[in-house]
């Protein structure tokens, strides 16, 4: 039989052993229940991008922004685009674009005709020479052009300028009425000088055709024909 300092040692043993037994068995349970439990997941890329949507939504573009880019020396510039109203401004004029000159009379004398082409020959020393009974008041000229044309103003010599005898000697015209192919119209005042005179219109006038009607006259001391010896548009 054994001793009993053999028993109390057994039974010490016994208890130890028990012990690691429990503690053993108590862990595994820790384990077991540990990992049968819901497993912490972590954050994939795709997660991260989706709480990235929901903090910072993709804001929508804005309207595109009707605009020119000017090209500037010093660099460039984005401006706002003016809206195209659609009228093309027309290019200005210029005498050799005058298809044709008519006139309501023209006078004939000594087997020549003082015709309406006279008028823009380039020369002082030949007019257009109206051919109406009286003193030429509403006698008229057309000008028509190839194609509309930007008018800004004209010069003209009023009378027949071939010299200052000649000048007085026939009528003049005083004022002109000109109506163009939209139909406005405006009447300019004339100087009763021997030379030339420049009229610029207040606001340049779009047109095919100018009309120029004689309002009214300086009479002549000696004829009652109205002339003029050049008219220039620009």
């Amino acid at each position: 039989m054994k001793s009993s300092e053999e028993n109390n040692l057994f039974r010490i043993l016994a208890i130890v052993l028990a012990v690691i037994l429990v503690s053993v068995s108590a862990g595994g349970t820790f384990l077991l229940l540990h990992s049968s439990g819901t497993p912490a997941v972590s954050k994939t890329a795709a997660d991260e991008a989706k709480t990235l949507d929901v903090i910072y939504p993709q804001e929508t573009e804005p309207a595109a922004v009707k605009s020119i880019t000017v090209s500037l020396s010093s660099g460039e510039s984005t401006a706002e685009a003016p809206e195209d109203d659609g009228i093309a401004e027309a290019p200005a004029v210029a005498m050799d674009k005058i298809s044709s000159v008519r006139a309501s009379s023209e006078l004939s004398e000594n087997n020549m005709t003082h015709s309406a082409g006279r008028i823009c020959d380039g020369r002082l020393d030949s007019a257009w020479v109206e051919g109406a009974s009286g003193p030429g008041v509403n006698e008229s000229l057309v000008f028509s052009f190839d194609a509309e044309y930007k008018v800004s103003g004209m010069n003209i010599n009023a009378g027949y300028q071939k010299n200052q005898d000649i000048y007085y000697k026939n009528a003049r015209p005083q004022s002109l009425k000109l109506t163009f192919s939209d139909g406005t119209s405006m009447s300019l005042p004339l100087n009763d000088i021997c030379g030339p005179q420049n009229i610029a219109f207040e606001h340049p006038v779009n047109t095919k055709e100018i009309s120029v009607v004689t309002e009214s006259i300086y009479p002549g001391n000696k004829y009652e024909d109205m002339a003029i010896s050049e008219l220039a548009w620009y």
